[in-house]
C-alpha cells in the first residue's frame, strides 16, 4: 500500500472486524482475526473469523479497527470497508483455509468501541455488581450498558429505571440503570429459575467511566492474547 496514512496495516497485525452494530439494543457483533496480506489497491487478506464471514457478507459494509499509538498514547484507529471475496488461502504450514478479502474505501479514523463493545468479566477483574443490595452475576459489560443474570428474586420489565451499584477493584459507584431486555432460558431444568438483563447505564460519573474504560481495555487485552496463540501462521 503505497499511502502513507496506510503504512499501519501491514501482514500479522492484529485487527477487529465490526460488522454490525445496534445502537438501541447496545450491541455490536464484533469479530477477530490477524491481516495475512496487503496490496496496493487497499485491500487487506484476513484469517477467517469466529463466527466465520461467509458469501453472505460478500458486498457488506464492515469496520476495520486495530491499535496503533498516537503521541504516544495508544489509540484505536481504523477504515471503513468492503467485503469483497472469500479466498482459498494457502497457509505457511500448507493447509488451505477460507480467508476473506476486505476492500478499505475510508481513510483512517478514530474509532471507540469500548462504548459498544462488550467484555465478559472473569473471578480475577475485581468487578461486582449489586441490585437491591444483592449481588448478582455480571454476564458481559461495556461502557454504554450491562447484561446480568438473577434467580427471580425482584422484579424488573423493560422501560423501568433501577438503581444499581458497580464495584471495580473494591471502590463503589452508585448509578441507574434502564432496562432493555428480559429474558429466560428454558433449555436447562437448572436454568428454569434464572432471569437474564440488558439494560443502559443512563448516570456515569467521571471516576466509574474511567475505571470502567479501563477495566474493560484490560480484559480485552488479556482476552487477545489468549486468542492469537490460536491463530494459524500466514504464509511468507
Amino acid at each position: 500500500m503505497k499511502s502513507a496514512e496506510m503504512d499501519e496495516i501491514r501482514p500479522g497485525l492484529s485487527v477487529d472486524v465490526v460488522i454490525s452494530t445496534d445502537f438501541a439494543r447496545e450491541i455490536t457483533d464484533v469479530r477477530r482475526a490477524i491481516i495475512y496480506e496487503t496490496s496496493e489497491d487497499k485491500k487487506i487478506t484476513i484469517s477467517q473469523t469466529n463466527p466465520p464471514l461467509t458469501r453472505f457478507y460478500v458486498n457488506k459494509g464492515v469496520t476495520v479497527t486495530f491499535f496503533t499509538r498516537q503521541k504516544g498514547k495508544l489509540i484505536r484507529a481504523g477504515y471503513f470497508g468492503k467485503v469483497v471475496d472469500i479466498l482459498q488461502y494457502r497457509l505457511q504450514s500448507g493447509e488451505t483455509v477460507h480467508a476473506p478479502v476486505i476492500a478499505l474505501k475510508s481513510g483512517l479514523d478514530l474509532f471507540d468501541l469500548r462504548m459498544h463493545f462488550r467484555v465478559r468479566p472473569t473471578s480475577d477483574s475485581n468487578m461486582r455488581l449489586y441490585y437491591l443490595s444483592e449481588q448478582v452475576p455480571i454476564i458481559d459489560i461495556s461502557i454504554g450498558g450491562i447484561r446480568f443474570s438473577h434467580k427471580k428474586k425482584f422484579e424488573v420489565n423493560p422501560g423501568d429505571i433501577i438503581k444499581i451499584t458497580i464495584e471495580i477493584e473494591r471502590e463503589k459507584f452508585p448509578t441507574e440503570l434502564k432496562i432493555l431486555r428480559v429474558w429466560s432460558s428454558y433449555t436447562d431444568r437448572r436454568q428454569h429459575e434464572i432471569e437474564y438483563v440488558s439494560g443502559q447505564f443512563l448516570l456515569l460519573d467521571k471516576r466509574l467511566n474511567y475505571l470502567l474504560g479501563g477495566k474493560i481495555f484490560e480484559i480485552q487485552r488479556e482476552s487477545r492474547a489468549k486468542e492469537l496463540n490460536l491463530i494459524p501462521t500466514p504464509k511468507v
